[in-house]
């Protein structure tokens, strides 16, 4: 688990399609948006 110090470096992974959330079902989510408390989501660094 980590953590971005400037919010900008998430941004810009989003951006440029290397940051991608997954949801508890397998299915890819918006990145973007920002987590509720309780939600079973990963974000996936790629290539």
């Amino acid at each position: 688990m980590f953590t971005y110090i400037d919010p900008t470096v998430r941004e810009r992974l989003i951006a440029q399609g290397k940051l991608v959330r997954i949801d508890a079902a397998g299915q890819a989510i918006d990145a973007s948006d920002r987590p509720e408390p309780g939600d079973k989501a990963i974000s996936i660094l790629g290539p």
